[in-house]
């Protein structure tokens, strides 16, 4: 697996409001908040799947969905986004919580 930073897109769909907040308070650590269910990361392949570990301990399966979207280098993760409207993603580096 390469050690190369790569931007992804992860949406969550949590119906109890508990799990949810605490979901997002996690994520907010590591990525950017887009919109309500949707973060932006720049992160290392490593770390997403700490991140997606950690997510999948706290969700129910049974109830709750996770979409991961994997948009390559962060290089190009500019050119796979389109904003309609407001663009809610900053132009600032995401800092990466090691």
């Amino acid at each position: 697996m390469s050690d190369e930073k790569r931007a992804y897109l992860l949406a969550y769909d949590v119906c109890n409001d508990k799990r949810r907040a605490h979901i997002a308070k996690y994520l907010q650590s590591y990525g950017e908040r887009i919109q309500y269910s949707l973060f932006y990361f720049e992160i290392r392949p490593a770390r997403l799947l700490q991140i997606r570990k950690r997510v999948e301990s706290e969700m129910d399966c049974r109830e709750d969905s996770v979409l991961v979207v994997n948009l390559g280098r962060v290089e190009q993760a500019d050119d796979a986004m389109e904003f309609v409207g407001r663009r809610s993603l900053r132009d600032v580096e995401i800092p990466t919580v090691i």
